[in-house]
C-alpha cells in the first residue's frame, strides 16, 4: 500500500495510529519528499500536514527551496480547518524564501479571517515568524497584529497576537 493509500486509510482522529505510520515510515530518506508529492490530495490532507509538521518538529528539513515552497503553498489548498493548521505549525520550522514573502503574507492575511479559532491563532503566529525571517515585513505585520489585538475574540488568537507584538518589540 502507497504512502498516501496508508494515510488516506488512517481514521483521521487516532494520534497512535497516525504516529505508527510515522514511525513505519521516519527512516526512509525519501520520507520528507514523499510526503511533500502527497500534498494536494483531499483524501490524507489531514494526515499527511501531521506528518509533514511531526516530521520538520523532529528535525527534517526540506530537501529544496521547491519543496520548502510546497509546504507554504499547501495553505490555500486545504480544505480541512486541521490540515491548515497543520501547514501553519510547520512555519517556524522553514526558511521562507524571499520571493515566498508576499504569497505567505497573503495566505497568513486569509487565514486570520478562518472561523477555526486555532488556524487564526497560528496565522497570527505566522506573521510574527514571516517578520522574523523578513524585517521589511515587520511594519506591516505589526500593524495587522495591533489591529488584531483590538478585534480578534479568541483567548487562543489573542494569545499568539500578544507574544507575536512582544517578539517584535512592538507595545
Amino acid at each position: 500500500m502507497s504512502l498516501k493509500d496508508t494515510v488516506a486509510a488512517w481514521d483521521g482522529k487516532s494520534v497512535k495510529a497516525i504516529a505508527e505510520i510515522y514511525d513505519v515510515n521516519k527512516t526512509d530518506l525519501t520520507f520528507g519528499s514523499r510526503l511533500i508529492r502527497s500534498l494536494g490530495d483531499p483524501e490524507c490532507e489531514r494526515g499527511i500536514t501531521w506528518l509533514i509538521k511531526h516530521h520538520l518538529e523532529l528535525g527534517w528539513l526540506p530537501q529544496s527551496t521547491d519543496e520548502t515552497s510546497a509546504v507554504l503553498n499547501a495553505l490555500p489548498h486545504t480544505t480541512h480547518w486541521e490540515a491548515r493548521l497543520h501547514v501553519l505549525q510547520c512555519l517556524p520550522y522553514l526558511t521562507i524564501p524571499l520571493d515566498q514573502v508576499k504569497p505567505v503574507q497573503g495566505h497568513l492575511q486569509n487565514a486570520i479571517l478562518d472561523d477555526a479559532k486555532f488556524v487564526r491563532a497560528w496565522a497570527y503566529h505566522g506573521l510574527h515568524v514571516l517578520a522574523s525571517q523578513h524585517p521589511d515585513f515587520q511594519e506591516t505585520a505589526g500593524d495587522i497584529l495591533k489591529k488584531a489585538r483590538e478585534t480578534e475574540a479568541a483567548a487562543s488568537a489573542k494569545v499568539k497576537i500578544r507574544h507575536a507584538l512582544k517578539a517584535l518589540g512592538i507595545d
